[in-house]
């Protein structure tokens, strides 16, 4: 199986990069940079596309040359960015800079559709395609979070879960929306 990690290189996605897979797998992780400390389990190939995704249609181009040849049978996008005082007291929407709100939705928003756009032809030639989006709490009806641009680009991938589920059912194309809590590893 190959599978696709975006964010791999710190937290939740390096983790995923380290503990996934099984023997003849390959793991394709997703970063602006590759870790220096990297673990991985034994027979699992790992590859390492670099690629900044504050830069959404260049980004999702070098993704997809890089596999174009190899396919892809997993997506798993682990990519989100928030605002400077989010889940602190002193948060403040109103106090939000604006190319800080720009660039949320852009890393959340505008460089998740490109990236399934371009990757979408490639896992629909698999035999269980699958996209897995990381959300959050936040992105939940009621979350009691105040945090806007982070919140409605969190609620904006159970959007582009529930659209993509509906537009590729016939391609059984699996989608799911993991809505995590607190997690800033």
């Amino acid at each position: 199986m190959k599978t696709m990690v975006v964010g791999a290189s710190k937290g939740l996605g390096k983790a995923l990069i380290e503990g996934l897979g099984e023997p003849g797998d390959t793991l394709i992780g997703v970063s602006r940079s590759r870790p220096e400390q990297l673990a991985h389990k034994d027979g699992v190939e790992v590859q390492w596309i670099e690629a900044n995704l504050a830069r959404p249609a260049q980004a999702a181009h070098v993704i997809a040359e890089a596999i174009a040849d190899n396919g892809l049978d997993t997506l798993i996008y682990n990519l989100g960015i928030w605002e400077e005082f989010a889940f602190d007291p002193t948060y403040n929407f109103l106090a939000d800079d604006d190319e800080q709100i720009e660039a949320i939705v852009t890393c959340n928003i505008t460089s998740t559709l490109l990236l399934i756009k371009r990757l979408l032809p490639m896992l629909l030639k698999s035999q269980n395609p699958r996209i897995i989006l990381t959300g959050s709490t936040s992105g939940l009806p009621q979350s009691g979070r105040p945090e806007v641009a982070f919140g409605a680009s969190k609620f904006a991938l159970r959007g582009i879960a529930d659209a993509l589920r509906e537009g590729y059912r016939q391609q059984r194309l699996a989608i799911t929306c993991l809505n995590l809590g607190y997690l800033n590893t």
